[in-house]
């Protein structure tokens, strides 16, 4: 299989597992689709295998081997990425059966979105997922509002014959499904390793002095970045202690206002009265309040 879109800081795509002992590798079932961690006692496997997983709600299911995952990055990700079950590795006949299923499902896409249009619904169909066994077909779709899509299913179980699920998404679940490259030059968090969603404010762009730009702040869903959760709690920490931007403030017997602050440089920019700035650090504005 041709699974190239690897994390290649977190995942060892070149290292076996250790000869005995459990092991954990990255797995994707699809492409551009967020990796989950799969674990097993008895295999050695190499990126690019593709083998046969055990998924609570979907049953048994092929995946690719991504590589070697971490201790490190497993306890990252522990809570949101729980490993699942390696059974085995995929027979031939079981491979091409998963590329067959990969096929049909931009397949399928193509037709959905020519019924779409002859029911004159207004939706944007996303993707399609299919089970292994053929068992369900799932619709992801986008919509403004509540869509009548009942004509549409009983036109989708009347060409497949099995269940269909009409999924409505919103437009960063539509991102994490179709995957791409953010500004940082890398693929998306929520399509590579997240495992859910966490809610982004304006305040946490503040918190780390970035500007205020939404070109500069959003994903590829239009909306907040999701890394700026990332670094937030460690600029709150160094920013402890630090007097707020726009403050008037004493220091040694003249008075300034905060211009700005740099929490991890640790350093605030005064203005006199005099429209002077002057620089100093953390730990003379500290000294100075319990001079005061």
């Amino acid at each position: 299989m041709d699974e190239n879109t690897l994390i290649e800081d977190k995942l060892d795509n070149h290292t076996e597992g250790s000869p005995s002992g459990e092991r954990c590798y990255g797995l994707r079932f699809r492409e551009n689709e967020r990796f989950f961690i799969g674990r097993t006692d008895s295999l050695n496997l190499r990126a690019g295998d593709v083998v046969m997983v055990d998924i609570e709600e979907k049953g048994v299911e092929p995946a690719v081997v991504l590589g070697v995952t971490p201790k490190w990055l497993i306890k990252n990700l522990a809570g949101q990425n729980q490993p699942c079950a390696i059974l085995r590795q995929a027979t031939n006949e079981e491979i091409a059966v998963y590329k067959q299923l990969l096929a049909d499902e931009k397949e399928a896409l193509l037709l959905c979105r020519r019924l779409v249009e002859r029911n004159s619904l207004v939706m944007k169909l996303v993707k399609v997922e299919c089970y292994f066994d053929r068992s369900k077909m799932i619709f992801y779709f986008t919509a403004e509002g509540r869509v009548d899509f009942r004509g549409l299913v009983r036109d989708l179980v009347r060409e497949y014959k099995t269940r269909v699920e009409m999924r409505q998404i919103g437009v960063r679940h539509e991102a994490k499904l179709l995957g791409g490259v953010g500004c940082c030059g890398r693929e998306y968090c929520c399509s590579s390793f997240l495992g859910n969603f966490l809610p982004v404010s304006i305040k946490m762009a503040k918190e780390q002095n970035l500007p205020l730009n939404p070109t500069k702040i959003s994903g590829g869903c239009n909306r907040l970045l999701c890394c700026l959760t990332y670094e937030v709690n460690t600029y709150a920490e160094a920013r402890k202690g630090m007097p707020k931007t726009g403050k008037n403030i004493i220091f040694k017997d003249h008075r300034y206002k905060v211009i700005h602050c740099e929490p991890l440089q640790g350093t605030i920019r005064l203005r006199g009265e005099d429209d002077k700035d002057l620089d100093i650090t953390k730990e003379e504005w500290e000294a100075e309040k319990q001079r005061q």
